[in-house]
């Protein structure tokens, strides 16, 4: 045999295999090179697993919830109502079902656990020392948990993690429900003294979000309490109070005296009230928090 044709037989042997190898190859099933490659159809161009129960989609932050909040995996028939939720709503929407469930309630977490459990949701990192101590102080003064959620979902830093699931933070109705619960817990604490308990909280909110209240009737209502009543403050503090209350700032001389004077001239704290529900200062302040000043107003 000479050079020439054994370098000819040799060329056919060589193309002979190739063939042999591709034809192998288009014969085994897609799904072995799957496993290396990455699953997918060709003919409708998805590959990799369903976006939908991966990566960065509102499923998967519903998907948080149920990890960090419930402690378990998400239920079929649970999902598929949040996904609604936060689709038709909002991620605060979402949020604030998970962390009034009783399921989550019936832990009985402590105020640490409580406030690890809003960082690691709410803003996916461990409470820094400074924000956990500060949120701490906060509910051992009494605060209630519900507005400690709502200072979390407020926070810049919310948004941001809500923005990269694709999800609204917060909208306008969430900013609504804040401003009433913002405007009541206010009352309480410059008017009482206090922070609120939770059942009074939730009918004053219940009420002015019904809109069956306005914001001047739960001004004098706290005004005109036993519980305020019982306090025995003298004129000067009253009328102290009420400016704090109604406009947000200290009396002014000239006002203060003028309301002194209408007082030690006969009429009731209640007149003063009224004149304070009536004015274009309260009008603003009630409106800032989204609320009516009277019922005149709506």
């Amino acid at each position: 045999m000479t050079l020439e044709s054994l370098k000819a037989n040799l060329t056919v042997a060589v193309w002979r295999l190739c063939l042999l190898s591709i034809v192998a190859l288009l014969a085994s099933p897609l799904d072995t090179h799957a496993a290396k490659w990455g699953e997918g159809t060709w003919g409708e161009m998805k590959w990799g697993e369903d976006d939908s129960s991966s990566g960065d989609t509102p499923t998967a932050f519903v998907e948080r919830f149920y990890t960090n909040i419930l402690g378990r995996p998400s239920d079929e028939a649970g999902l598929d109502a949040w996904l609604n939720v936060i689709q038709s709503q909002s991620a605060s929407a979402v949020a604030l079902g998970f962390l009034n469930s009783t399921e989550f309630k019936n832990k009985g977490l402590d105020d640490a656990a409580f406030v690890d459990t809003l960082y690691r949701t709410l803003f996916d990192r461990a409470g820094d020392e400074g924000g956990t101590s500060y949120w701490l102080e906060q509910l051992g003064a009494g605060k209630l948990r519900d507005m400690v959620v709502w200072g979390f979902l407020r926070a810049a830093e919310f948004k941001t993690l809500s923005d990269s699931f694709g999800v609204t933070a917060l909208t306008a109705a969430d900013e609504s429900a804040y401003g009433v619960r913002a405007f009541t817990e206010r009352f309480y604490t410059v008017v009482l003294g206090r922070h609120p308990d939770q059942a009074g909280f939730d009918g004053w909110v219940t009420a002015l979000s019904a809109q069956t209240l306005s914001g001047g009737d739960l001004a004098k209502a706290f005004f005109l309490s036993s519980e305020y009543v019982a306090q025995g403050t003298s004129d000067s503090d009253f009328v102290e109070t009420v400016y704090q209350a109604f406009f947000g700032r200290a009396a002014d001389a000239a006002g203060k005296q003028g309301w002194l004077d209408v007082l030690s001239g006969g009429e009731s704290r209640e007149f003063v009230l009224d004149g304070f529900i009536g004015s274009a200062e309260f009008a603003v302040l009630a409106a800032s928090y989204g609320i009516s000043a009277s019922q005149s107003q709506r």
